[in-house]
């Protein structure tokens, strides 16, 4: 069992992995990057056996040689390999009470889900530590000691407390050998789902941004506001991005958040759910793509500290795939 620590009102890893816990059979070497992603065909369906030929990867742009290649199905692992690693960060800073139950609903379906090779651990946005588990039952003791806590103060407050428990948590989770870590964070999409301007990352958003990359951190949002148009669910919303329901995934959301959708978590490679009521099929799609990817390595033309730009694509027609855009 991993032991959590916290500090400063802010929750920290220190995770090592255990021996039996190995990585996939796949090459690969210091000098690659290593990208995750998942691919969904014309209908959403998650697309499997899919080989190394099938994928290109730009960067900055310009295409890259696919050096390692590994299909992962967590499902189907075999004993010694890793199964999932999830982290459920739950807001029990800036969420209206009233909505405190939901989120211990929503944690406790994902460790429901959980299989004896997955490993999930909860963590609070504000103060305690907590404990990374294979055991089911400790994952839902864990939870049950959510309790609200303080005062967030300003909604921008709140949103920057967010978003910079988020880079601290890569940064510890950078330590983990592991090869697809998965952030869930349980609360407002308004402050966990920062928006992102232009495509440029500055202060505390992109320093964050930056840790998930170097991290290879996968970020979800799962909103327990429920449908609703007004701006309850984080800070005030751009009125004039408010568009009809749309669809991502396998979840329908429907008007007043959209926006902010193509934000933080998409640039991860994850996905925000928002001004929704199927919470069970956001943790489901959760669930499914933290255990049904694709791991691609390539050398990259340059190693500096520049932001550098990945595009994922698949060859193959009417499919997509979903991965970091940034290293």
């Amino acid at each position: 069992m991993h032991r959590l620590v916290g500090g400063l009102g802010i929750a920290l890893l220190a995770l090592t992995v255990s021996s039996a816990a190995q990585q996939p059979r796949f090459g690969t070497r210091v000098d690659l990057v290593v990208v995750s992603a998942i691919v969904r065909d014309g209908q959403n369906a998650m697309v499997r056996g899919l080989a190394k030929d099938d994928f290109e990867i730009l960067e900055d742009g310009k295409p890259v040689t696919v050096s390692t290649f590994a299909e992962v199905n967590a499902g189907n692992a075999a004993p010694q390999d890793n199964g999932r690693f999830v982290v459920l960060l739950m807001d029990n800073l800036a969420t209206d009470p009233l909505y405190a139950v939901r989120i211990k609903q929503i944690a406790h379906a994902f460790a429901d889900r959980m299989g004896p090779r997955d490993v999930v651990s909860v963590i609070f946005l504000n103060k305690g530590g907590s404990t990374a588990t294979r055991n089911k039952a400790e994952v839902h003791a864990a939870i049950e000691k959510f309790k609200l806590s303080g005062n967030p103060g300003t909604p921008m407050a709140a949103a920057e407390h967010a978003i910079d428990t988020i880079g601290d948590l890569s940064t510890q989770l950078a330590k983990l050998q592991h090869p697809r870590k998965v952030l869930v964070c349980i609360g407002p999409a308004g402050y966990f789902n920062a928006p992102l301007k232009a495509g440029e990352l500055e202060g505390s958003v992109g320093e964050a941004m930056r840790a998930t990359a170097r991290a290879d951190v996968t970020t979800y949002v799962i909103d327990p506001f429920g449908l609703t148009t007004r701006s309850e669910a984080g800070p005030p919303l751009d009125a004039g991005r408010m568009g009809d329901s749309s669809s991502s995934g396998n979840v329908t959301r429907g008007p007043g958040i959209q926006g902010s959708m193509d934000g933080f978590a998409r640039e991860t490679g994850g996905e925000a759910f928002a001004n929704i009521n199927v919470f069970d099929a956001a943790v489901d799609q959760v669930w499914q793509e933290s255990g049904t990817y694709y791991l691609l390595g390539y050398e990259p033309a340059r190693r500096d500290n520049k932001r550098r730009t990945i595009e994922v694509r698949v060859k193959k027609p009417e499919m997509s795939a979903r991965a970091r855009r940034t290293r």
